[in-house]
């Protein structure tokens, strides 16, 4: 009889171990986001570290649901190995994203969310509709960019609007 695996889904395990480490860093990283506000004007949860801290424990509770249903406690013969997978979307994401983090604090908030906006939805829309499959015709080029534009001003718009009017938070 064969022996069955341990882990059932590599990938589960190795994306929960990453997210336990990512937590735990930004959990002891106090130098990550600057609280500027004022003792006592808001209470805690008016510091931007509580957010981080708050997101970071959540980040720690699921990764730690993920590591444990990685496990194959019911021996079952799914069992998955580690598979990575790279496409354009993924990198063109993280590049987008990468820049977007370096772009922020010196061109600014709504010329860079706007472009980051367009770029993803125009992308992950070409992978909709195409499958990964053919080239785009001009009508749907079309639709795609009229789709991205809107999109992305709409969003831009409901962002200031929730921020900047409601909560009454500065953009950068």
């Amino acid at each position: 009889m064969a022996e069955k695996k341990i882990v059932r889904s590599m990938n589960d395990l190795v994306l929960g171990v990453l997210s336990i480490g990512l937590g735990i860093y930004l959990l002891t990283s106090k130098n990550i986001v600057k609280n500027d506000v004022a003792t006592g004007a808001g209470g805690p949860f008016a510091q931007a570290g509580t957010y981080v801290d708050l997101l970071a424990g959540i980040l720690l509770v699921l990764a730690v649901v993920l590591v444990v249903k990685s496990f194959n406690f019911k021996k079952s013969d799914n069992v998955t190995g580690f598979t990575f997978l790279w496409n354009k979307e993924i990198v063109i994401t993280a590049i987008s994203l990468i820049l977007y983090t370096i772009l922020l604090p010196i061109i600014g908030f709504t010329i860079t969310t706007l472009a980051l906006l367009l770029l993803l939805v125009s992308v992950f829309s070409v992978k909709e509709i195409t499958r990964g499959e053919r080239k785009l015709t001009k009508a749907e080029r079309k639709k795609v960019l009229l789709l991205a534009v809107v999109f992305s001003v709409v969003m831009l718009l409901v962002i200031y609007v929730v921020f900047s009017i409601l909560l009454k938070v500065t953009l950068p």
